[in-house]
């Protein structure tokens, strides 16, 4: 997660700035920050006065977020749009109901005036069988339209099988290890070849050597006041584990990141082959 989950968040600044200046647009560093504090601050009050929501809309924005990374080609058609936030959707309520038992108490944390952990078990099961249902019923879908969404038999081969690869490992994972393997490796290498595009690094290790470099001083930035919240969210008993509070945290960094990332994202979406 340190490796690659957070740094890939800490080069917004310079995404964004990327993208003014192909617009021939000079940034203001102070309305950046500004705005991207201000997000978080948002954010960080709605999670303490409404958790419900502020999960529904974590999962939301997420499911989004997964989705178009993982979409093997982007385009701006509505069916596309659609077909990502669904599979990034499954994708997330699989990996978090994959293993409920382990998941159920860092929920009921959240949204223990609402639900027992029992029924939050019984209801992760139900949600389980449904993704489980849901992945094969979108698959079948991508296949039928997959002209219409401008992809070749190939392009579907590979995400079938990219889909089925993640399946099976964060089935055979503990939820921990499973949840580091698709955030902090899978999806966040597929983020950093974004980034790395958009930055103009090469594809040598150099490149990245240079773009890790960049991103450290806010990686640093990041890190602290992750864990600066998590204690101060621990201690206001708002949260009683660590772990949860952590997934606030990360969820109150995740926001303003969507904002500027899914821009580059569309930026990039031109580029209709991915480079390791």
């Amino acid at each position: 997660m340190l490796v690659t989950g957070i740094p890939h968040g800490s080069l917004d600044f310079y995404l964004e700035e990327q993208r003014y200046a192909e617009q021939k647009r000079r940034i203001n560093r102070a309305v950046f920050f500004a705005k991207y504090l201000l997000y978080m601050l948002v954010y960080g009050i709605l999670w303490f006065f409404l958790p419900n929501l502020s999960l529904i809309v974590f999962i939301c924005i997420t499911a989004y977020h997964f989705g178009e990374i993982d979409w093997i080609l982007k385009n701006n058609k509505i069916l596309n749009s659609i077909l990502i936030f669904i599979y990034g959707l499954l994708m997330i309520l699989f990996i978090i109901t994959n293993h409920i038992d382990d998941t159920a108490p860092l929920i009921y944390v959240l949204l223990k005036k609402c639900f027992t952990i029992m029924q939050i078990v019984r209801i992760g099961a139900n949600i389980l069988l449904c993704c489980k249902i849901g992945f094969c019923i979108i698959m079948a879908f991508i296949f039928t339209v997959r002209k219409s969404i401008n992809w070749s038999l190939r392009d579907f081969s590979d995400f079938l099988m990219q889909t089925l690869l993640i399946y099976v490992i964060c089935t055979l994972m503990p939820f921990y290890l499973s949840f580091t393997f698709y955030f902090g490796i899978w999806h966040s290498t597929l983020s950093f070849d974004v980034i790395r595009r958009q930055l103009n690094f090469t594809n040598t290790m150099q490149g990245w050597e240079k773009m890790i470099k960049k991103s450290l001083p806010f990686v640093i930035i990041a890190v602290f006041a992750l864990l600066l919240f998590s204690f101060f969210n621990y201690l206001s008993f708002f949260s009683s584990t660590v772990l949860t509070s952590l997934i606030v945290g990360i969820a109150v960094l995740t926001l303003p990141h969507l904002q500027v990332f899914s821009k580059a994202v569309r930026a990039a979406s031109m580029i209709n082959q991915r480079t390791f």
